[in-house]
């Protein structure tokens, strides 16, 4: 099926190699290059999808799967940790429909794919869904907001549910933003897509808006985050940034 990719090393390794049946041809991304790597797949139309297998020739960062059914509006998945020990990663979207299939790596990383392969969904895959309930995006649409913006990559984009979007910091002064989730609100997981980071910085939970907790320090370039059984009691959620420097938000996610 077709592909596309925003930057790869030549033409013998551009992304159609990750879908020609070949498991000793490859696509491989432009270097450790300053912009993330994406590589989409276009199925021709929409399907109800199952598994998702990735033959890595080189992974070293967690990734992202995101889906479309127009190749405009992209919908996250999830951030997907690779098993070291392992070169094949398989995911599930339990009969999620899509035309287009994305696969998204931090910017600065080697990323080498043999093959990527897209089962439609089963009878068994569809009945194995989790329960919507039991994994809800408490972040999804709440009030968000920020220190400034650059430009039109305003703090609400960041918890729209979309990767094609994205908030933006000046490169100047403080930078931080925040969500409010409305309520003090118990949560356990949070996982956080950034676009940018050029400096370190902070994870930070209040219930008052005045007194803060830090529940993570995030490092230079660290890009995807996703933190589990944190026990959090919260209503406002900030990601503060470190120092000055640009600093984007692609998504920010917290699940009860």
């Amino acid at each position: 099926k077709p592909t596309t990719d925003n930057g790869h090393e030549n033409e013998s390794l551009a992304s159609g190699c990750v879908v020609d049946g070949n498991p000793g041809t490859r696509w491989s991304g432009y270097g450790c290059t300053e912009s993330t790597h994406m590589l989409t797949v276009d199925l021709q139309r929409v399907c109800e999808i199952g598994e998702i297998s990735i033959l890595w020739e080189s992974i070293h960062m967690p990734f992202v799967i995101s889906v479309s059914e127009d190749g405009k509006v992209y919908t996250l998945m999830d951030v997907y940790t690779p098993d070291p020990m392992l070169t094949e990663s398989t995911i599930n979207l339990y009969g999620q429909t899509a035309r287009y299939i994305r696969v998204t790596i931090p910017k600065g990383n080697f990323v080498s794919i043999y093959e990527l392969a897209v089962y439609a969904a089963t009878e068994e895959d569809k009945a194995q869904k989790p329960d919507a309930g039991d994994k809800v995006n408490l972040a999804l649409g709440k009030t968000v907001t920020s220190t400034d913006c650059e430009g039109s990559y305003l703090a609400a984009y960041a918890v729209d549910g979309k990767t094609e979007t994205r908030w933006g910091s000046l490169p100047n002064g403080k930078a931080w933003l925040q969500v409010d989730l409305g309520e003090v609100t118990h949560f356990n997981e949070l996982t956080l897509m950034l676009e940018s980071a050029w400096v370190p910085y902070y994870i930070e939970v209040s219930t008052d808006g005045v007194s803060y907790e830090t529940i993570h320090r995030g490092q230079k370039d660290e890009l995807f985050v996703v933190l589990k059984d944190l026990g959090q009691d919260a209503r406002y959620v900030r990601v503060r940034r470190d120092g000055s420097n640009w600093f984007s938000i692609i998504e920010l996610q917290i699940f009860g």
